[in-house]
């Protein structure tokens, strides 16, 4: 067992980070039931708990858990022909100094929740060096349709949640 420090965030193992929230009570029900929707039907609800329950722990949940729900539906063994690993779809080639950083492997990246941490710290480091969120979306993903896929998913995802205080 080991523990890192990621942008601010504790992250205790490859599998997750200290203090870990309960998603099936309020006010993160809503963002559960919407995410469990929106995950593939072979997806187990576990999976999709964990993944929440990470991007809960970052600044930006519903941003992250838009970005997922586009690239994979909460699929977190899902890869594509061009490389990109895991439920937000991270390809390793292109962060190799993130995933040194944060003591991982490319494997490691089929893990929900560490991908989703992962995912986190490239959008902070595009924020960071883009000055947008807007911009590290579209750097993140490659073009502007890819930001306005995650935006109209983020948009969903408030309005049908917006009932809590879901952030």
């Amino acid at each position: 067992m080991r523990t890192l420090i990621v942008g601010g965030l504790v992250l205790t193992s490859v599998l997750g980070a200290a203090r870990p929230v309960d998603v099936a009570k309020p006010p993160f029900h809503p963002v559960l039931e919407y995410c469990l929707r929106r995950a593939k039907p072979y997806v187990p609800k576990s999976h999709v708990r964990a993944i929440v329950s990470a991007a809960y722990r970052t600044p930006k949940p519903l941003l992250l858990l838009a970005l997922v729900a586009v690239e994979s539906h909460f699929d977190q063994y899902a890869r594509s022909r061009k490389g990109a690993r895991g439920c937000a779809q991270v390809v390793p080639r292109h962060w190799p100094d993130v995933l040194a950083e944060l003591g991982l492997e490319p494997r490691d990246l089929f893990d929900g929740p560490t991908c989703v941490i992962v995912a986190w710290h490239i959008l902070e480091r595009l924020h960071g060096r883009y000055g947008s969120w807007t911009r590290a979306l579209q750097h993140y993903g490659g073009s502007r349709k890819y930001v306005r896929k995650v935006m109209a998913e983020y948009g969903r995802m408030v309005l049908e949640c917006s009932s809590s205080d879901v952030r």
